[in-house]
């Protein structure tokens, strides 16, 4: 009675029964009853949601229940249990709500992202962008490992999946391989999710092979600007606006006498002869203020021997 909300003066019949039936469940719960229980013989096994009449709150219930019939075999009365489920079903609620969004996330993110299984890097699961960028259709990735298209190690695969399990997300910069043979690094972003009852691996991916081909071409670049810097036969210095000397190359140091070591942090002020001072100072201003592009002068230098 307290489930429902009722005193023991309700009358218990079927249609006192249906009153209490939520409005939007009673044609569903009327015709379950008539053509099933009543009409099959089946027993009752629904679950359903009632208003409590006391507060006029909604809950879930699950009625479970035999028809016991009189000696002529029509049904007199109806025996069983009925359990009050509303946490459970909105739990149950929340989670397929919440599995929706994560799905509709995943289908229609324009970032390619996979769903491992964790104990051997089976793709559960591809979304349309990983099938765009990989040359497969979904179904043909769905049935592939991640060691299919990474090119590592099937234990370096293991070892990152171990890592990401371990510490619940993870970031790898990898070389994936394309359906066309075609390599491309890809960085990963690695997070655990729980989907359909089981921990899966959800896995985003971003293409950088441009970035890394560019950072490649600028490391590449930075030596060779290096390699000239350092084996050049003029001496070569770089200064900031206030006139310390940032770096400067040996044959600069041999020149003036001193080890490059000791050159880092002097002021060109103090190398250059004290006449020529203002005029070098003159030519910094220019430069700094773009009025000048480049220049070429001669000054005199002091040596560390005087």
């Amino acid at each position: 009675d307290a489930m429902f909300g009722i005193d023991k003066g309700y009358v218990r019949t079927v249609a006192g029964w249906m009153d209490l039936v939520h409005p939007d469940d009673r044609a569903m719960m009327s015709a379950y009853l008539t053509d099933e229980v009543l009409g099959q013989g089946r027993p009752f096994d629904k679950e359903y949601r009632i208003v409590r009449q006391a507060d006029r709150s909604t809950h879930w219930v699950h009625g479970q229940g035999r028809l016991e019939f009189n000696a002529q075999g029509r049904p007199v009365t109806m025996r069983g249990v009925i359990r009050d489920i509303t946490e459970s079903k909105l739990a149950t609620q929340k989670l397929e709500e919440s599995e929706a969004r994560f799905r509709k996330f995943f289908e229609e993110n324009g970032s390619v992202m996979l769903l491992l299984e964790p104990s051997d890097g089976a793709i559960r699961d591809a979304n349309e962008a990983a099938a765009e960028f990989y040359g497969y259709t979904r179904a043909q990735l769905m049935s592939m490992r991640i060691e299919d298209i990474d090119v590592i190690t099937r234990e370096e695969a293991a070892r990152d999946r171990e890592q990401a399990m371990r510490e619940g997300r993870a970031r790898f910069h990898v070389r994936h391989r394309l359906a066309s043979r075609e390599e491309r690094d890809v960085e990963v972003y690695v997070s655990t999710i729980t989907s359909g009852g089981r921990v899966l691996m959800l896995c985003i991916l971003h293409d950088v092979s441009e970035r890394t081909r560019t950072e490649e071409q600028l490391r590449q670049s930075e030596a060779r600007y290096r390699a000239t810097f350092e084996q050049a036969a003029l001496g070569i210095v770089h200064t900031g606006l206030d006139g310390h000397i940032l770096r400067c190359n040996a044959r600069f140091a041999e020149i003036l006498g001193y080890l490059p070591d000791e050159l880092r942090g002097m002021t060109f002020q103090q190398l250059t002869q004290p006449e020529d001072v203002a005029d070098s100072l003159e030519v910094l201003r220019k430069l700094s203020k773009g009025e000048l592009d480049r220049v070429t002068w001669e000054k005199r230098y002091i040596r560390k021997d005087g």
